[in-house]
């Protein structure tokens, strides 16, 4: 009976890691936008600067979309010259947030790095590029972000899920958002998986190569699926893949058996 147990017990654990769903550590009904594919403009939002964001898309990408050299929008919040988006480049999560800039065409290279201080160079804007790697064509992802509020040092927590697999967590410690007016949501519209409107959190406006000018940016080739953002700090939780479980559980049952 213990054995039986303990073999459900795993399969269960395993089951939660399964499908890429919303990973934030939030519910779905206190999201204040919800949307199940693109979504070209949604307005009518007024959240609390002082309480941060929390960011969840769930979405399947194509080839195209690993080898595209331009920026592909994910999600964005944001007016002309301020907001914060996520960002598909070459196939690797990006995050950007700017504020209180009157620089529309600023520019974070996140191929040399990135630019963790809203201080540093011209122009009000921070820009992260995920660890975790070129993502896999035909998979299914969720991807989290807790963004904290303004403040001297305020938090970051990137979590991306493939389906299938566990969910890997980094995190980052942002500088100087507080030294600003703390407008990350710009002037509130928000799109998803389709090319911004407003691109306040990137350029909104220019030209040349940059891969986040509004021109140059482009839509989700592949599947877009649910898109959520909260004005709370939501936890991202690292979970283990259903392998690692069920191997985990199968050394378990091995070991109770040599033990009796």
């Amino acid at each position: 009976m213990k054995k039986i147990a303990l073999l459900t017990l795993t399969v269960a654990a395993s089951a939660h890691a399964v499908h890429a769903a919303n990973i934030s550590g939030l519910t779905e009904g206190s999201a204040f936008y919800n949307v199940n594919g693109p979504d070209l403009l949604t307005t009518g939002f007024d959240p609390n600067n002082g309480l941060g964001l929390t960011i969840n898309v769930t979405f399947t990408p194509n080839g195209d979309d690993l080898v595209e050299t331009d920026a592909i929008a994910l999600v964005e919040m944001g007016g002309q010259n301020n907001g914060t988006g996520l960002y598909l480049l070459q196939g690797e999560i990006v995050f950007l947030s700017k504020m209180d800039d009157i620089t529309a065409n600023a520019f974070v290279d996140v191929s040399s790095g990135n630019d963790l201080n809203f201080t540093s160079g011209t122009s009000n804007i921070v820009g992260v590029k995920s660890s975790f790697g070129q993502l896999t064509a035909g998979t299914e992802y969720s991807v989290a972000v807790v963004y904290g509020p303004p403040a001297a040092s305020a938090p970051l927590t990137i979590g991306i899920q493939p389906n299938g697999s566990g969910t890997s967590v980094e995190s980052y410690t942002l500088l100087n958002s507080n030294a600003f007016n703390g407008n990350w949501p710009g002037n509130n519209t928000t799109t998803a998986y389709l090319k911004p409107a407003n691109a306040g959190a990137a350029n909104d406006g220019g030209a040349g190569s940059n891969p986040f000018i509004q021109a140059n940016i482009k839509p989700l080739n592949g599947t877009g699926g649910k898109a959520l953002l909260w004005n709370a700090q939501g936890t991202i939780v690292p979970e283990p893949s259903s392998l690692a479980l069920l191997g985990l559980g199968g050394f378990l049952i091995a070991r109770r058996r040599r033990d009796t």
